[in-house]
């Protein structure tokens, strides 16, 4: 039998030194309401694997429109940031560490699992192929809608306002003292990673659109001489 003992030797992760190395991995617990705040038992299911050296929980939505599946839980409103508090407090008056896993389902969303006028969104209008579980049964996924290029920065800012709720949460602890939503002074704007996000969308619409015309040209070359057709 090899030797495990390594795995209960202590280890650093960023900021956070943790007493071993079992890191207990995100699983959905489908135990939030229809409102996506978590549960008395959700609590008592992370406090229960406290001891772990880390704790990363089940997938959160970002956004209304970001849900999945029944169940599960978001971090974009007060009411869900105050029932994740109770379940980090009890995680860390167990001794634990846990970390929040954010999310955007994309077209993995489904019409019936969201807000009312609330649409599934994702990069491109192509359905996921296969059924999703819904409250009515197994139904086809939907078909998505585009993101705009002017939309992706308002998803980003939403990554963005999810950490500062997590942090409000209480799932960050930095040299011993809780870092509150209102000591974070970064504002989504003034992420790299945003204008990054936005350069590399308008390069892919700069490249598509390129491609298009190449084509074009080169079907409209073969029509001329009689050997294509011009297709828009």
């Amino acid at each position: 039998m090899s030797d495990v003992s390594a795995l209960f030797t202590s280890a650093r992760i960023g900021a956070h030194d943790i007493p071993n190395r079992i890191v207990m991995a995100p699983m959905t617990r489908v135990r939030a309401d229809v409102e996506g705040r978590v549960s008395a038992s959700t609590a008592e299911y992370y406090a229960q694997r406290a001891s772990g050296g880390l704790l990363i929980t089940e997938a959160t939505q970002v956004l209304p429109n970001g849900k999945g599946g029944r169940g599960t839980p978001g971090i974009h409103s007060d009411e869900q940031v105050v029932a994740w508090r109770a379940v980090t407090d009890r995680v860390h008056s167990a001794g634990g560490r846990i970390f929040a896993q954010l999310w955007h389902t994309g077209r993995a969303a489904h019409p019936s699992f969201l807000p009312a006028g609330d649409e599934v969104v994702s990069a491109s209008a192509i359905a996921i192929e296969g059924d999703v579980f819904t409250p009515a049964g197994r139904v086809p996924y939907a078909i998505p809608r585009a993101l705009t290029l002017d939309e992706i920065p308002t998803y980003v800012q939403a990554y963005a306002s999810a950490a500062r709720n997590a942090i409000a949460a209480r799932y960050a602890l930095e040299r011993g003292a809780w870092v509150e939503a209102a000591a974070l002074q970064i504002q989504p704007t003034q992420f790299p990673f945003a204008d990054a996000v936005t350069h590399f969308a308008r390069a892919l619409g700069a490249h598509a659109r390129r491609g298009r015309q190449t084509r074009r040209h080169r079907h409209g070359r073969r029509g001329a001489s009689g050997g294509g057709h011009l297709r828009a």
